[in-house]
């Protein structure tokens, strides 16, 4: 049995109005300028300072009361003349500036045309089809907080499910679509007795009440009623959509990710996420355990993987491979940071790495996502006598995604890569893993498992009558190597 969704309304947002700045003055042009240049006379010297002009007195009269310059030989650079006042065309040059930052939605849409791809559906040479879904998500905290790293890590997840919102509205949504209109006047003027205006009548009465309130007056009370005759018409007008779209995700990739944090403003992230038959099968797979077709053969895993850290630092979710037998691999690249400095903290953090890269092989396996949202726009006017006259307008809008993957037993995951690097914007050390898994690895660890469950009840041979070795003595630094297998030993 499916929840039901709870539309939650948001408050309305007022836009702010723009402001123009006055333009500047035409400057002289023609003999008016040679004038006016001719009547400046040099900068004096830093020993001697200009006096402050009085109001009684112009501009001009201060310059040429000036004392009079030093010699050529002394005298110093002109200086550099004061920048007129911003005009329109200063302000439009200074917002295009702040647009031409860096924004992931650009590097997506750049990245895309670079591929000849487009969001949706697209089609191979071959004929076979995949889907382009993107998304983006914010990092709240501010850098210089100590939860920015954790909050950059939330943007990454936020951006995924954000691609998983389009995906599933592409597949899907059912929408309901409402549009309200009532007026009237006279008496109370509140709305007949019709259909579909008997909220609209509790509404208005509302108000009334309130506003009769307000002016210390009870809504009963014989001046009360004198008050609302007042009132000659209300109008009101609404429209509001809602929709939802439930479905099942399964073999999503993250194909590529990007990463922006411009100075004095939130960073971002975004990725582009890709879904075709070949990457459902793998999915699928992680549940029968089948086999998939081989592909051709690539380089061996490890060398496909990125070795700049900044590279790996801005990578994120699961990627499907193929390594140097042709069989298809999946690679998730997950991260976190340690809390303190300590080797602990460090180890720790690599444990939820891993704990995270988990989660990410889960949901590829198949998770199912509900999406709700809901938009209203609502407005009205209420007009009194003396052509007194009461406007409200009001928008609210509300999202809900939602994505659950129950639990599943994953085998033969395994860390292939390691890696730690500092963050540039904060100094604070981020930790991150490769892991890998596969059909023939999943297939592996059940066989080890058979083999182990095999000796179950063994006992297992003990050393309690051994003589307890000496401890060596501590030493300030210690190195070593293990032993290395015996190539021929498996």
């Amino acid at each position: 049995m499916q929840k039901p969704w709870r539309i939650l309304a948001l408050a309305g947002m007022l836009v702010p109005g723009l402001i123009q700045a006055e333009p500047a003055p035409p400057a002289p042009q023609g003999a008016q300028a040679q004038d006016a240049a001719s009547a400046v006379p040099p900068p004096p010297t830093p020993a001697i300072q200009e006096p402050a002009p009085s109001p009684e007195s112009p501009r001009s009269a201060a310059v040429a009361e000036a004392p009079p310059a030093a010699p050529p030989a002394e005298a110093l650079p002109p200086a550099p003349a004061a920048a007129p006042a911003p005009g329109p065309e200063d302000e439009a040059v200074r917002e295009a500036a702040i647009t031409a930052e860096p924004n992931v939605s650009d590097d997506i849409e750049a990245f895309l045309a670079s591929k000849g791809w487009t969001m949706g559906e697209n089609t191979r040479p071959d004929g076979s089809v995949f889907f382009i879904s993107t998304g983006q998500g914010v990092i709240v905290a501010p850098r210089e907080r100590k939860e920015y790293l954790n909050s950059r890590l939330l943007a990454f997840e936020k951006a995924v499910l954000d691609a998983k919102r389009a995906m599933i509205e592409y597949i899907g949504s059912r929408v309901v679509k409402e549009v309200e209109s009532s007026y009237a006047e006279g008496g109370n003027a509140s709305p007949t007795d019709t259909a579909g205006t008997e909220k609209a009548r509790q509404m208005i009465r509302k108000e009334m009440d309130g506003e009769l309130q307000k002016k210390g007056l009870q809504p009963d009370s014989p001046e009360a009623a004198t008050e609302v005759r007042a009132l000659l018409s209300t109008a009101r007008f609404r429209s509001a959509t809602r929709t939802l779209s439930q479905s099942d995700i399964l073999g999503l990739q993250v194909f590529k990710t990007f990463e922006a944090s411009p100075a004095g403003r939130q960073g971002q992230v975004g990725v582009i996420c890709i879904h075709s038959d070949r990457l459902q099968q793998m999915a699928e797979s992680m549940w029968t355990g089948a086999p998939l077709p081989p592909q051709p053969p690539q380089a061996p895993l490890a060398s496909q993987l990125p070795s700049d850290s900044k590279v790996l630092l801005s990578s994120y979710g699961v990627q499907q491979k193929t390594d140097e037998n042709g069989n298809p691999v999946l690679v998730a690249f997950a991260q976190a940071f340690p809390v303190s400095a300590t080797v602990q903290s460090e180890n720790a953090a690599y444990d939820k790495a891993k704990t995270n890269a988990l989660g990410m092989l889960r949901q590829y396996a198949g998770e199912s996502a509900h999406v709700a949202t809901a938009s209203s726009h609502t407005e009205s006017v209420k007009e009194f006598e003396a052509s007194a006259i009461d406007y409200f307008n009001d928008a609210a809008y509300t999202q809900q995604v939602q994505t659950y993957a129950g639990e599943m037993n994953i085998q033969g995951v395994t860390v292939i890569r390691k890696w730690s690097t500092v963050h540039p914007l904060t100094g604070g050390k981020v930790v991150g893993v490769v892991c890998a898994w596969s059909p023939s690895s999943a297939r592996r660890a059940g066989q080890l498992k058979s083999r182990i469950s095999g000796t179950a009840g063994q006992p297992l041979p003990s050393g309690n009558n051994a003589a307890e070795p000496a401890r060596p003595r501590p030493v300030d630094s210690y190195r070593g190597q293990g032993a290395e297998a015996d190539p021929d030993s498996f």
